[in-house]
């Protein structure tokens, strides 16, 4: 198919918008849609995202891109709102609230920009997102990466969290392309499999990054790097790099803000950075086309089904019309049998799990009394009561800090396996009911891409 330039498919978003007179309330939201990526494809602003699973260092990663500790990172999943870096001559921020509202806030300084940032942005200074916020805004001086390209930092799939999902899964209509972040340990898992799968519906571009491994000798980083490659070039389909590109994201950065260049080389950014500038930035208006592009195709075609059902149905004797309505009734009770069955089936994944939660607990609960009990009777020399409590208070944080992340690693995991099979179902039964509409209209309707259709609960 011949490329089309840029400024005609700004036109034919247009041309798109002004046919559809008073829209619907889904044809509403298609046409906003529709001019929020002509807009970005006016204004040649490419977005790259930074997607993976929770705790896998995508903040980290952000950060030692742009060479400043600015997006908080630590044990627990953090972010829980989309943020987008743009290059800018001052600092600034931007905080777009789910109610339309729009609040500019002027800084300061670096660190001032940082703790606006986290109390926006993340799970401890804005638990469940209760402030509201649809998306961070953040303008950043001084980084040659961001006078090309805007970068996107996610909320991690997979964690208890299920909003941080969600939101996830909401942004990746406004990416271009991607950095999918996975770790050493372990390389990577059927969860991040899936949202692979997912993202390259609407991403036409995807590199993957393997981060931390300055945890893992080179021999052991090696054979991680070749068999995460194994896994790409068997799951992955052809919008995904076969090349993985091994980092460590925490010395990155100590390296750009020590000034180290040879720690940086040692860290694998500079190669991270050398192809993400000869594969995405290089090409970046090409590839700005190809992904706006494809976005609009989708919302046109959705455009196109909604109208040409709108208009049969006008066009049918009310009796014939009559009898479509009773026949589609009739297929959406076996619908609503089958959406019962899968909630029934999604409350007994939940118990499951929380049967299983209360086993590991009383592992846990097992494990560290032992390792407890061990602890103190090494230090049962010990002649001060104060040194003895701080060597048990010592070795409780040691044992909760160790089993409360691999418990939460552990169930989290399985929590987002089997939300996943079930929000594919549920992807499953949403395209039968549009089919079932279609074909009783004799309108083929395009499939629906779940992340901005419905949500699990």
């Amino acid at each position: 198919m011949t490329e089309m330039p840029g400024h005609d498919l700004v036109a034919i978003a247009q041309q798109v918008k002004s046919v559809v007179r008073a829209p619907s309330a889904l044809q509403q939201a298609l046409l906003l849609q529709l001019e929020k990526h002509a807009s970005r494809l006016r204004d040649n602003v490419f977005q790259l995202a930074v997607l993976g699973q929770f705790k896998r260092g995508k903040s980290t990663l952000l950060n030692a891109l742009i060479g400043r500790p600015l997006l908080s990172s630590g044990v627990l999943p953090l972010t829980t709102v989309p943020t987008f870096l743009f290059g800018s001559e001052t600092l600034h921020i931007r905080v777009s609230l789910q109610s339309g509202a729009v609040e500019n806030r002027p800084v300061e300084d670096f660190a001032s920009l940082a703790r606006e940032v986290a109390a926006a942005t993340t799970e401890e200074q804005n638990p469940h997102n209760k402030k509201g916020v649809l998306r961070v805004d953040v303008g950043l001086p001084g980084s040659a990466l961001l006078a090309d390209v805007a970068l996107i930092d996610t909320p991690g799939i997979g964690s208890s969290n299920v909003h941080n999902t969600e939101t996830a899964h909401a942004v990746l209509p406004e990416c271009d392309a991607a950095l999918f972040v996975c770790s050493v340990d372990p390389p990577i898992t059927e969860v991040e499999i899936a949202y692979l799968d997912r993202i390259t519906r609407t991403v036409p571009r995807v590199i993957v990054v393997l981060n931390k491994i300055d945890l893992v000798d080179v021999d052991d980083m090696r054979k991680v790097v070749e068999f995460l490659s194994s896994i790409i070039a068997e799951r992955a389909g052809p919008q995904v790099d076969r090349l993985v590109r091994p980092v460590s994201a925490r010395r990155a950065l100590a390296a750009r803000q020590a000034g180290d260049a040879k720690a940086l080389e040692a860290s694998g950014m500079d190669v991270l950075e050398d192809h993400v500038r000869s594969s995405l930035v290089d090409q970046k208006r090409r590839l700005l086309r190809q992904s706006i592009g494809a976005k609009i195709a989708d919302i046109t075609a959705a455009l196109a089904a909604d109208a040409a059902m709108s208009v049969n149905a006008l066009s049918l004797p009310l009796a014939e019309l009559d009898e479509k309505a009773a026949a589609f009734e009739l297929a959406v009770a076996g619908f609503e049998q089958e959406r019962t069955a899968l909630e029934d089936f999604l409350h007994g994944e939940w118990q499951r799990a929380l049967k299983r939660l209360e086993t590991r607990c009383k592992e846990i609960n097992a494990r560290a009394g032992r390792e407890l009990q061990s602890a103190m009777e090494r230090g049962s020399g010990e002649e001060e009561f104060g040194v003895a409590r701080s060597l048990a208070g010592a070795t409780m944080k040691e044992i909760f800090d160790r089993e409360s992340e691999r418990l939460a690693t552990t169930m989290e995991a399985e929590l987002a396996a089997a939300v996943e099979v079930q929000e594919q179902r549920y992807y499953a039964l949403a395209n039968r009911v549009r089919e079932a509409a279609g074909a009783l209209f004799n309108v083929a309707v395009p499939s629906i891409v779940p992340d901005e259709w419905f949500q699990i609960k």
